[in-house]
């Protein structure tokens, strides 16, 4: 039974089968797939975000990323924030990892792709947004984040992945 619908998701009360448990009551939030760019500069700097997020009334920094609009390919949604953000078309974007955000409660399925041969064209933000563009080395992004600084989880994962990667094989 549905018990939400908000713009951007769902929430509903179902009653399910789980394994060697029996019929539990679940509540889900439905939520739409949604991409993680991060975009790295011929130089191997990164283009992060600073960006106010009025849930926690803060100001984060981020990767750019964003939601999947009905019918849109999550390729296309990545190039398409990249742009909006960032205000960088991307030469090649590749999908690094899947993963769902939180299998708890949501059925939100992230992916994180690499922008890579990068042009710049001018942002193009929603009036919901207020972002400052931070261009990082990943050693810096990576000691923002050890230092408490980073404190977005999609940023968090997609610099852990892209430094795994990284160390492990030459992109």
């Amino acid at each position: 039974m549905e018990v939400y619908r908000g713009r951007k998701f769902s929430v509903k009360v179902v009653e399910k089968e789980i394994p060697s448990r029996g019929k539990v009551r679940l509540e889900i939030v439905e939520y739409p797939e949604s991409v993680v760019i991060i975009p790295v500069l011929e130089d191997g700097r990164l283009v992060m975000l600073r960006q106010y997020r009025g849930a926690v009334d803060e100001w984060l920094y981020e990767l750019p990323a964003g939601t999947v609009e009905p019918g849109e390919d999550p390729r296309t949604c990545a190039a398409r924030e990249l742009r909006e953000e960032t205000g960088y078309e991307a030469g090649s974007l590749e999908l690094l990892a899947s993963y769902y955000v939180s299998p708890g409660y949501s059925t939100e399925l992230q992916h994180l792709y690499l922008a890579r041969g990068l042009v710049y064209k001018g942002q193009q933000l929603d009036e919901d947004e207020a972002i400052e563009l931070v261009t990082i080395n990943l050693d810096e992004a990576l000691d923002l984040l050890w230092g408490g600084a980073i404190r977005d989880l999609k940023t968090m994962a997609g610099l852990l992945i892209y430094h795994s990667m990284t160390t492990s094989r030459r992109l």
